[in-house]
């Protein structure tokens, strides 16, 4: 495969080193950990150890890493958490199972979590090519617990999903009380992404750094992991969305911590952090925006996927602000080479979504907010979510989330040509 030499010669990184015994591991969990406590850590080791029925051996990497600005106290204190995990990792080592500690120092200013995935992520690719074996890749976080049956479960989903490249876990953040922002944040993140699907997205998956997983090939074949300080997850999972390789893993369940963080510019941490403020109102983008697009994208795709159309002119959106937003975007340049490429069904439609893609719809979306389609409270959000699925609302948000995670688990999404 030219792919993979093509990736080992340019792209990988070699700064960590393969672990050196007598061991063939199917799955690798690696496990970014920056400013982390030890009692986090080990709670996550319990988690990953405790597994009931894995079938099938598994190692879990972490990186303990640090940074060129970071102070005496804080290296100090990694290097400490760096020398249990060490004493934990000779412990926890069974036949099945086996932990691998690393520690290493970023003189890169500008180096984040993205950074450290991909120095892991590299690290088990290789390890796996070593061993002429193609693995699972999963990505977890140093605060986030997972089911008794994850494991297994990662291992049958890839096996009985052969065309699956990769995978997007189902999550579920902690709930300390009734009233924590991480319910307005998660209510928000399902809102999206149902919204997405009610239009019949392609991209409609979560993309959560601590749930997702790929086959150690297919990070290869696309470029592996990006070093971003934050978004590395979204754009990484992207890549196997747009090749309609991604799919969804209801049967088990990551855990996340809701805690605040400043660590990064978006994300959970940074949504708990903002709801600290005194003008905290949790909002979501509104759902008439949704209902534009949705109107453009199906026109759109009725004409690029019947093949009996004498007409080959593409829809206008008859919404303004899309509109403005597709000609400032470059839209009307694109569409033309899109219908003059090919007539096959399958290219046009990886093509325009290829080029409408999650980004863009991203991009869409805050322009729409900044002409006319304000964002809404997220109660508001959720509700007319909720009317469109026929789902009972309640006026707790908890409880809206429990109904949301209820759906979400039940749900066997798979985008389809309409």
């Amino acid at each position: 495969m030219k792919y993979i030499e093509k990736y080992l010669s340019q792209r990988c990184d070699y700064t960590l080193d393969i672990p050196n015994e007598d061991f063939t591991p199917e799955i690798i969990v690696v496990i970014p950990a920056y400013n982390e406590t030890i009692d986090s850590i080990k709670k996550v080791m319990a988690s990953l150890v405790d597994q009931k029925l894995p079938n099938c051996s598994y190692a879990i990497m972490i990186l303990v890493n640090t940074h060129l600005k970071d102070n005496h106290t804080l290296r100090s204190e990694s290097q400490l958490l760096y020398n249990e995990l060490e004493a934990i990792s000779k412990v926890i080592s069974t036949s099945e199972v086996r932990m691998y500690p690393y520690i290493h120092d970023f003189s890169v200013k500008k180096s984040g979590v993205g950074h450290s995935r991909k120095m892991l992520m590299d690290l088990a690719f290789r390890w796996f090519r070593e061993l002429h074996i193609e693995g699972v890749l999963v990505n977890l976080d140093a605060d986030t617990l997972v089911a008794d049956n994850y494991i297994a479960s990662i291992h049958d989903h890839f096996n009985q999903h052969p065309r699956a490249e990769a995978a997007s876990i189902r999550f579920e953040h902690t709930i300390p009380t009734a009233a924590h922002p991480i319910i307005d944040y998660e209510l928000h993140l399902r809102y999206f992404i149902n919204m997405q699907r009610l239009i019949n997205l392609p991209f409609a998956y979560q993309t959560v750094g601590s749930a997702m997983a790929v086959r150690s090939n297919a990070y290869a074949k696309y470029g592996g992991m990006n070093k971003r300080q934050a978004g590395e997850d979204f754009y990484f999972l992207q890549k196997y969305a747009k090749a309609l390789t991604l799919t969804e893993l209801n049967e088990t369940m990551v855990i996340p911590s809701p805690r605040s963080s400043e660590r990064v510019p978006f994300g959970t941490g940074k949504a708990v952090l903002a709801a600290q403020s005194d003008l905290y109102s949790p909002k979501s983008y509104n759902y008439r925006s949704f209902s534009e697009i949705g109107k453009w994208t199906n026109e759109t795709l009725k004409v690029l996927l019947n093949k009996n159309s004498e007409s080959t002119v593409l829809p206008i959106p008859s919404c303004n602000a899309l509109s403005q937003f597709l000609v400032n975007d470059g839209y009307e340049i694109y569409k033309l080479s899109l219908i003059e490429n090919t007539d096959n069904q399958l290219v046009r439609y990886k093509s325009f979504f290829g080029w409408f893609n999650a980004f863009r719809l991203m991009k869409c979306l805050h322009y729409m907010r900044d002409h006319g389609y304000h964002d809404e409270p997220i109660d508001i959000c959720s509700r007319y979510l909720f009317e469109r699925l026929k789902l009972p609302h309640s006026e707790l948000r908890k409880d809206n989330l429990v109904t949301i995670r209820e759906y979400d688990r039940n749900c066997d999404y798979e985008p389809t040509l309409i």
